[in-house]
């Protein structure tokens, strides 16, 4: 059971685990750039 962290290392599902977690990360890291950009286009254009 994953959940349980009964994932032996070496197998496939222990890099399956790995694997999401840092495809989660980056699009984490990813939104929160483009949302910064987002909010500093934002209050650009409220001071115009």
């Amino acid at each position: 059971n994953v959940a349980m962290g009964d994932v032996q290392r070496g197998t496939t599902e222990y890099q399956t685990i790995f694997a999401v977690g840092t495809v989660l990360f980056l699009l984490t890291f990813i939104l929160n750039i483009i949302a910064k950009k987002v909010v500093k286009k934002g209050k650009e254009l409220q001071n115009v």
